[in-house]
């Protein structure tokens, strides 16, 4: 999305057309404006009204966590790569730990290193298989919102063909 964008804005029938086109219920309109394509020429606007907005930080919190979630999977794939991290650092830790007491006889405290280990490790593990099934109800997401794709212009070949 355009930083600075508005919502006011001069369209044509036919962008108005693909933009309507979009069945979704959740409506980020910055995000299907953009997504919807045609050109869109910018213009500096001067804003007259000073006084206080309407829209509120939780309201503008709530705007920015839609706007995410309907074109965006990223989250999700931060949220699984974070969990197979935890899982690899607790293991190679794990077997850092393992070498420093058996090989360089350094003794740690009765039973904490494993259980931190298997805390990192279990629930890195944890986080990534919700990653992976954040992933799947995502593709199932944009399936289900059917977007349309929007053709501006079909061009043929005049010629005839022998």
């Amino acid at each position: 999305m355009p930083p600075n964008w508005m919502i006011a804005r001069l369209m044509t029938r036919r962008y108005v057309n693909a933009l309507v086109a979009h069945e979704e219920r959740a409506i980020s309109l910055g995000g299907l404006m953009a997504l919807t394509g045609f050109r869109q020429e910018g213009i500096d606007g001067l804003k007259l009204n000073k006084g206080t907005t309407a829209y509120s930080l939780s309201k503008r919190i709530v705007a920015t966590v839609d706007a995410v979630t309907s074109f965006s999977d990223r989250p999700l794939l931060l949220i699984f790569f974070a969990g197979s991290a935890f899982s690899t650092g607790s293991l190679v830790a794990g077997v850092y730990m393992f070498v420093r007491v058996e090989f360089f006889g350094i003794e740690y405290a009765a039973g904490w290193p494993a259980l931190v280990v298997l805390l990192n490790f279990f629930g890195g593990t944890i986080l990534a298989s919700i990653g992976v099934v954040g992933l799947y109800l995502a593709r199932v997401f944009v399936e289900v919102k059917r977007r349309p794709y929007v053709v501006k212009e079909v061009l043929t070949n005049h010629r005839t063909r022998e």
